[in-house]
């Protein structure tokens, strides 16, 4: 006995009972679509059709059933093609959405970037304002010392495994400022010695020494050496 399934509206049949089977093992057909044994058939749920859906459902209808009108050959034909279209759209609608972990990755790495460029941009501006290197004041001096041990510190956190434990001491304890941990070496050369605290790959934090050789340009700093101590 052949088999119509009726999908918004829209006749499908007829088809045999493993091709309903198969379109419910595709989610082509759900348990409330609406099925019929015959071509006079009373539509009923297909989660009433006894071993049709994935998991029987009670007080069913028996597929195998002798009784009810016999299908006419002049039945209408199976549209596959627009069964088709609906199973794939039912499938991209189901496609899951990426976890919160992901996004708040995503958005972290835009925050950052955001204010790398922010800083960078003011660094430029800043050294801009100065002609040469070497005929600054100590104030200037003690300026370009503060944008180097900035730089350091960013520079570092692109190294570590978790940027954004990195800490380089607290307001009231262990705080490291820029006239004690950058040295000025000449000729627009900087070396800062300093040490930051972030967490290991097992979770862990630990205090890290490094040291940073910067260079100043014209318009910029460069970084010529980076290196972490054990």
């Amino acid at each position: 006995m052949n088999w119509y399934a009726r999908i918004d509206g829209q006749e499908y049949g007829p088809v045999t009972v493993q091709q309903l089977q198969q379109w419910a093992m595709e989610n082509r057909i759900l348990a409330t679509t609406e099925v019929r044994q015959g071509e006079t058939g009373t539509w009923i749920q297909a989660g009433q059709v006894q071993g049709l859906m994935p998991t029987a459902m009670p007080q069913a209808q028996s597929l195998n059933t002798t009784s009810g009108p016999q299908v006419t050959t002049s039945g209408p034909s199976v549209k596959t093609t627009n069964a088709s279209s609906r199973y794939r759209k039912t499938r991209r609608r189901r496609k899951n959405p990426k976890s919160s972990d992901e996004n708040a990755t995503l958005l972290g790495g835009i925050v950052i970037s955001g204010i790398s460029i922010i800083f960078l941009v003011g660094l430029a501006i800043l050294l801009s304002n100065n002609s040469s290197p070497q005929s600054r004041s100590d104030s200037s001096r003690s300026e370009t010392k503060t944008a180097v041990w900035v730089f350091a510190q960013q520079l570092c956190k692109e190294r570590l495994k978790s940027p954004s434990t990195a800490s380089f001491g607290g307001m009231f304890s262990d705080l490291q400022v820029s006239d004690d941990v950058v040295t000025y070496s000449g000729d627009g050369k900087y070396q800062v010695i300093a040490w930051v605290d972030s967490q290991n790959g097992f979770g862990a934090m630990i205090r890290t020494r490094f040291i940073c050789e910067i260079e100043e340009t014209a318009s910029s700093l460069v970084c010529t050496s980076f290196v972490f101590l054990e």
